[in-house]
């Protein structure tokens, strides 16, 4: 069973071509999904299916890569560190 917490902070960081407009980017990730639940509590899915939506306001944008990781604590993600899962650069 995983455990709750896993997934209460998780940060999609993508790695997208030609998206960025004076070092600004133009995309925003958004519509966050764990197995189709917005919010998730207790998943016991062994290989959870995460999911998201993308949405910019240019009409040639596309998503060529991802990374997926997950802590226990919000503030090692926003110091780039993952503390339980890093999916690495998928």
């Amino acid at each position: 069973m995983v455990k709750p917490y896993c997934f209460l902070f998780f940060v999609l960081i993508f790695l997208l071509a030609g998206c960025t407009k004076g070092g600004i980017s133009l995309v925003r990730v958004q519509n966050l999904r764990c197995e189709f639940i917005t919010n998730p509590l207790g998943i016991t899915a062994l290989h959870p299916r995460l999911s998201w939506e993308l949405a910019s306001g240019a009409n040639v944008q596309r998503q060529v890569a991802y990374q997926i990781m997950v802590s226990a604590d919000s503030m090692r993600l926003v110091n780039g560190k993952a503390d339980l899962w890093n999916s690495g650069k998928v």
